[in-house]
C-alpha cells in the first residue's frame, strides 16, 4: 500500500504564501527592468536638441496659422489660452519690446514676477512672430513626449500587475484542475471502476486526500479479491467434495441395494456386504467431517490468539498423541523433543485440530513397522528456506519447530484421501501467523510446524475447548499410564 511521506508535506496556505512572495519578487524585478529600459529608451529619443527644435518648429508653425486665422493680439489672453490648452505645451510667454505681454495660465511658475520672466527672456530662445499689434518674441516650453512618458509609466505598473495576477491564476487553475481530476476519479469509483488508480500529485492537503481515497480503493479491492478468493475456494471445495463423495456413495448404494434385494446366497456374503457398506459409510462420515472443518477454516473469522509457553501450548497434546499412537502399535521416537521457556502466539482449539489431522494421517498412511520420529525445539530460522518462507518467519527470527516424520505404508488405501486435512492445517497455521511445511518423498513423509517465538507475557493458562479437543488427548487424560515424552 502506498505510504505517505510526511517529511516533505506542506499546506495549501503555505503554498499560497510562497507563490505570492515569489510573484511579488517577480513584480519588483519586472518593474525595475521596465523602468531602466523605458527610461533609457525615452531619454535617448525625446530629450535631444534636434527633437525639441523639430517639435518647436511644428508648434510655432501652428501658432502662426492660429494668429493669422483669428487675428490674435499679443495681449489677447482668452484666445491664446484656448490655443495653449489645445496644444502640448507647458507654458507660452510673449514678449513685446523686451517686456512680458502674455504668460499662459498653464505654467507651473506663476509665482515669478514679470521682471523675473523678462530676465529669463534674455537667456531663452525666442521665436519672432507677427501679431495684430506688432512683432513679438515668443518663448514656448513644450511637453511633446508627455504621452510616451505617461504610457511608459502605465506599462511599468500594468505589466507587473498582470504578471502577479497571472501567476496567482495559474496556480489556482492548477489546483482547480487537480480537484476536477479527483472529482472524476471519485465518480469513476462510484461507477464501480475500482481498478482505476487515483491521480496523485503535489504534497499538500489535496495530495493527502487523494492518497486516502486511493488507499480506500486498494483496501476495497483487497477485500473484494479476498471475498472472490473465498468464493472460488468454496466453489472448488464443493466441486471436489461432490466428486470425492460420489466415489464411496456409488458402491454404498450398490451394497445396500444387494442387501435390500437379498442378492446373497450365504450369511457370509450378507456379512461381507454389510461390512463393505459400513466401510463406505465411515468413509463418507470422514469426508463430511473434513468438509465441516474446512468450511470453518475458510470462514477466516477473527480468532483469539494467546501468548503462552511452548510447553503449555504443545507438550500435553503431543504427549497424548504419542501415547495414543503407541497404543495403536506405532514405534515412537521422541528423543528430540525438548522443552523451553520460549513463548508462542497460538489458538489452542486450532492446535488441537491440527494435531488431530496429523494423528489421523499417521494412523491411515504411516508404516507401523518403522519408527515415528517426533521433534520439537527452538531454532533460529532455517537458513535454507525460500524467500516466501523467510518473510513468513519474519526474517529468520527464532521459531518453535515441531516435526513429525514417518515411513509411508505401501499397503495404505489412498481412496479415502481428499487432501483437505493438510489444506486445513496450512490455513489454520496461516491464521496463527505460523508456517506449515510438508516434505513428501517416495518412501517418507514429514510435516513441520513453525511458530515464531514472541515475547512472553503474564497470562492465565487457557484450557482447550472440550468440544474441539483431540480424542487422543481426552483418552490420555483419563489414562493414568500416559508415557511422558523425553526431555533434555
Amino acid at each position: 500500500m502506498f505510504q505517505k511521506n510526511e517529511k516533505y508535506r506542506t499546506t495549501l496556505s503555505r503554498e499560497l504564501i510562497c507563490v505570492i512572495a515569489a510573484a511579488l519578487v517577480g513584480v519588483v524585478l519586472i518593474y525595475f527592468i521596465l523602468s531602466t529600459l523605458s527610461g533609457s529608451f525615452l531619454d535617448s529619443h525625446f530629450t535631444t536638441d534636434e527633437y525639441y527644435q523639430s517639435e518647436d518648429a511644428k508648434i510655432i508653425s501652428s501658432l502662426k496659422e492660429y494668429i493669422r486665422e483669428y487675428h490674435v493680439s499679443s495681449d489677447d489672453r482668452y484666445i491664446m489660452d484656448q490655443w495653449v490648452e489645445a496644444n502640448p505645451v507647458s507654458y507660452v510667454a510673449i514678449y513685446r519690446e523686451g517686456r512680458l505681454a502674455y504668460l499662459s495660465d498653464s505654467t507651473s511658475n506663476k509665482e515669478w514676477s514679470k521682471l523675473e520672466y523678462e530676465s529669463a527672456y534674455e537667456q531663452s530662445v525666442a521665436y519672432n512672430l507677427t501679431f495684430e499689434d506688432g512683432d513679438c518674441d515668443v518663448i514656448i516650453s513644450g511637453q511633446y513626449a508627455e504621452f510616451y512618458y505617461n504610457l511608459a509609466n502605465f506599462l511599468k505598473l500594468a505589466i507587473p500587475a498582470v504578471f502577479f495576477f497571472a501567476v496567482l491564476l495559474l496556480v489556482i487553475r492548477q489546483k482547480v484542475k487537480y480537484i476536477v481530476r479527483l472529482d472524476q476519479d471519485v465518480d469513476a469509483l462510484q461507477r464501480g471502476e475500482f481498478d482505476r488508480e487515483i491521480h496523485i500529485e503535489g504534497r499538500d492537503e489535496l495530495t493527502t486526500l487523494a492518497e486516502s481515497i486511493d488507499e480506500m480503493r486498494n483496501a476495497y479491492n483487497q477485500k473484494i479479491d479476498e471475498i472472490n478468493r473465498m468464493f472460488d475456494d468454496n466453489r472448488e471445495f464443493v466441486t471436489e467434495m461432490s466428486h470425492d463423495m460420489r466415489t464411496p456413495m456409488t458402491p454404498l448404494l450398490v451394497y445396500l441395494g444387494m442387501l435390500r434385494d437379498k442378492r446373497y446366497e450365504t450369511d457370509e456374503e450378507h456379512d461381507n456386504y454389510v461390512l463393505k457398506a459400513n466401510e463406505k459409510a465411515v468413509q463418507l462420515k470422514h469426508m463430511s467431517d473434513n468438509m465441516f472443518a474446512s468450511l470453518l477454516v475458510n470462514q477466516r473469522a477473527e480468532i483469539e490468539l494467546s501468548v503462552m509457553s511452548m510447553s503449555v501450548a504443545f507438550y500435553d497434546q503431543m504427549s497424548a498423541l504419542a501415547d495414543y499412537l503407541g497404543t495403536e502399535g506405532f514405534l515412537i521416537d521422541a528423543e528430540n523433543v525438548r522443552r523451553s521457556d520460549a513463548s508462542v502466539l497460538v489458538n489452542l482449539d486450532f492446535c488441537a485440530r491440527i494435531f488431530d489431522n496429523i494423528m489421523s494421517n499417521i494412523l491411515k498412511y504411516a508404516d507401523q513397522q518403522e519408527p515415528l520420529h517426533i521433534y520439537m525445539d527452538v531454532e533460529d530460522g532455517d537458513p535454507g528456506q525460500d524467500e516466501e518462507a523467510a518473510v513468513r518467519d519474519e526474517g529468520g527470527k527464532r521459531c518453535v519447530v515441531i516435526r513429525f516424520s514417518n515411513t509411508i505404508n505401501e499397503r495404505a488405501d489412498y481412496s479415502y484421501s481428499t487432501g483437505f486435512g493438510v489444506k486445513n492445517i496450512h490455513k489454520m497455521m496461516e491464521q496463527m501467523n505460523a508456517q506449515c511445511v510438508v516434505d513428501q518423498q517416495t518412501e517418507t513423509y514429514a510435516i513441520e510446524l513453525r511458530f515464531p517465538v514472541v515475547e512472553p507475557v503474564t497470562v492465565q493458562e487457557p484450557k482447550p475447548n472440550p468440544e474441539t479437543r483431540s480424542p487422543a488427548a481426552a483418552e490420555a487424560e483419563n489414562d493414568t499410564s500416559v508415557v511422558e515424552l523425553s526431555e533434555e
